[in-house]
């Protein structure tokens, strides 16, 4: 990690991620073959974090409209930042 290069490969992602979204869907199955991350300790104020992902799969399914409410999209952009 400190020599920064991170390789990590066949992970998935937790279904949650989604719902930290508030978003329609949920995540039914996920695959990451491979997730690189290359960062420059030694000039990190001027060169950029490198992030790769290689084989992406995602499956959504929708959620139930009972179980989900529309939400104002100025709440997503303040979780955002």
């Amino acid at each position: 990690m400190w020599s920064g290069n991170i390789v990590i490969e066949n992970v998935s992602l937790k279904p949650e991620i989604l719902k930290m979204l508030e978003l329609p869907f949920e995540l039914f199955y996920s695959f990451i073959g491979k997730l690189s991350i290359s960062v420059p300790w030694a000039s990190l104020s001027s060169k950029p974090i490198e992030v790769i992902l290689d084989r992406v799969y995602l499956i959504l399914k929708p959620v139930n409209k009972e179980k989900w409410d529309f939400f104002d999209f100025n709440s997503l952009e303040k979780k955002r930042e």
